[in-house]
């Protein structure tokens, strides 16, 4: 049961951290996207 419980645990904290990254990259791309339409 605990090794079930830590397998969720890992699964959570990695899905957390590609959903953070996920964020920052979506962050950048309009940023950038921001800067190419002022430059048009």
């Amino acid at each position: 049961m605990a090794e079930a419980e830590k397998r969720i645990r890992d699964k959570e904290s990695q899905v957390s951290n590609e959903l953070a990254q996920n964020k920052k990259l979506k962050e950048d791309l309009e940023n950038k996207i921001k800067m190419l339409n002022k430059t048009l």
